[in-house]
């Protein structure tokens, strides 16, 4: 969705690249005052311009290097990454979810940063292999995401209601080597 919502702002879906490429030539973030004619947030193209400083692993950076780019550079981000760039320039992005009437609430920036943390941490919780503490939370902040951005959390929750998961047995015996991890 981000990716094609700055597409319609910049003009281009590979608009990413015209920071990559200065940042590349020596420039630096503050040569941005505008992407492609759009006025942004200088804090939006710095939040972009560190994705980049620290990008390490090394098909992240093969997918974004050279020409003939579009949408690997979304691929390459991490959910705070992700959160970092968008609250950066809320005026910016807030368009990219409905309106505050059709959702019957004002989506203000502080509410945005509330719901990304809430599925920042649940994120770290499953990462972890740490049950989810709040699992009403998490619901409720992802209702939220979703429908801002017109999608409904029961569509899902009926597709997934759908599906059947059958258990695959293991093939390797269990022996006194093997350990559970760590909680």
């Amino acid at each position: 969705m981000l990716a094609d919502y700055l597409e319609e702002c910049f003009g281009r879906m590979d608009w990413w690249t015209l920071i990559r490429n200065a940042r590349l030539n020596g420039q630096t973030y503050a040569a941005f005052p505008n992407i492609l004619g759009t006025p942004v947030n200088p804090a939006f193209v710095k939040a972009v311009w560190r994705v980049f400083d620290n990008m390490t692993v090394a098909q992240h950076i093969n997918d974004v290097t050279g020409p003939n780019k579009t949408d690997e550079f979304y691929y390459c981000l991490t959910l705070g990454e992700l959160w970092t760039i968008m609250q950066a320039d809320w005026p910016l992005i807030r368009d990219m979810f409905a309106s505050d009437a059709a959702l019957g609430f004002t989506f203000t920036k502080t509410m945005f940063n509330h719901t990304m943390r809430v599925i920042k941490e649940t994120r770290n919780e499953l990462f972890h292999s740490n049950p989810i503490k709040e699992r009403k939370k998490i619901f409720e902040a992802c209702e939220r995401i979703l429908n801002g951005l017109q999608f409904h959390l029961g569509d899902y929750d009926h597709d997934l209601g759908a599906a059947q998961y059958v258990r695959v047995s293991p093939t390797v015996a269990r022996a006194q080597r093997h350990v559970i991890p760590a909680r």
